[in-house]
């Protein structure tokens, strides 16, 4: 199948996070076929190769999509791929997907790794050990899960944590005694108006996802749960604004006689490419071949390639050509899918 016809395959699979075993079997089936050999670990993350000789480039694309591309309902016109409008397409990320596996067709002695709930804030490959690759030498690795046409890469991304916070109040009759109670909610509610939220400042971001407190109207609440996460460039910011929310959550909580618990998770770093990085230089190269001038930039979200740095490799995001990922807008163009194939072979030419 060429890369137009896989999409359609890949976008008729449904493939939610940590639902991926439909698509999984279709693209380690197909991979089979092209003669590839596949180590899958303990999660679902499948790396495909030929042999073990040699370095080698890595390319990569996550199985996963966002829940309402869950039943994506294609629509197809002359020059796109879209949606109905009731929802998402899921070419964030069955593009890269396409593309990857219709090269593979004429076998290149490259690698192929498929992760799974990247959109789970990288859940996936930040299961994966670097044992892993232990039986390969990697040169480069290009993750395809970028937003706009063909020829944008991250030269840096931002870390990420999650952070749970639950106040724990004392109920009490809200008509007969409440003087004897110690809300929790409104306690939750006072963090939350204190709380650094929104932009705060060019590399850093916070935001409160999640506030709940289940109860009668006729009692004082004795627990309120709130969810956050932070986000920034830099992991002392990273670091320095989560201690500071710990810390008015705790001030907040005392004040109202209530006890605090917290959960914080990190759930991936943050990086920054250097000029010297070949997986950036043979980005460069490639997007002149195919005719296009590399834009690079910071992006405010995280990919899998987070989690591959993280584990030494030189790995870079690319554009993958898909607009508006996540919303009933999601669309793709039919040029820019075939552009992602040829950046994709000019860099496997440079290998």
């Amino acid at each position: 199948m060429n890369t137009e016809e896989l999409f359609r395959k890949l976008v008729s699979i449904s493939s939610p996070s940590w639902k991926e075993s439909a698509i999984a079997e279709f693209i380690r089936n197909t991979m089979a076929d092209y003669g590839y050999l596949c180590l899958e670990d303990s999660y679902g993350n499948m790396l495909f190769y030929l042999n073990t000789a040699g370095s080698k480039l890595m390319f990569s694309a996550h199985m996963d999509t966002v829940a309402k591309a869950g039943d994506a309902h294609l629509i197809e016109t002359e020059d796109r791929f879209m949606t109905d409008g009731t929802t998402a397409l899921g070419a964030d990320d069955k593009c890269a997907l396409a593309a990857l596996i219709a090269v593979a067709e004429s076998k290149p002695d490259v690698l192929f790794l498929f992760t799974v709930a990247e959109e789970q804030g990288l859940a996936g490959s930040a299961l994966i050990d670097r044992s892993f690759f232990d039986s390969f030498s990697i040169k480069a690795a290009f993750i395809f899960d970028i937003e706009g046409d063909i020829g944008k890469a991250a030269i840096s991304a931002p870390g990420k944590a999650y952070i749970k916070l639950m106040f724990h109040g004392i109920s009490a009759h809200a008509g007969f005694e409440p003087e004897k109670g110690r809300s929790a909610l409104l306690a939750a509610a006072e963090a939350a108006a204190a709380i650094p939220s929104g932009r705060i400042d060019n590399e850093t971001t916070a935001n409160i996802g999640c506030l709940v407190s289940e109860g009668s109207i006729n009692v004082v609440p004795d627990y309120a749960e709130m969810k956050l996460e932070v986000r920034s460039q830099s992991i002392e910011k990273l670091e320095a604004l989560i201690s500071d929310i710990l810390s008015i959550a705790q001030k907040t909580a005392d004040k109202a006689g209530n006890s605090l618990e917290s959960n914080v998770k990190l759930l991936y770093k943050p990086y920054r490419i250097g000029e010297e990085s070949k997986a950036l230089q043979l980005a460069g190269e490639s997007a002149d071949m195919i005719g296009r001038k590399l834009e690079t930039a910071p992006t405010s979200g995280g990919s899998d390639a987070n989690a591959l740095r993280a584990l030494g490799i030189d790995a870079i995001v690319l554009s993958a050509g898909y607009i508006a990922p996540h919303s009933t807008a999601e669309h793709i163009g039919k040029a820019e899918l075939r552009m992602l194939e040829k950046q994709i072979k000019a860099l496997i030419s440079l290998s």
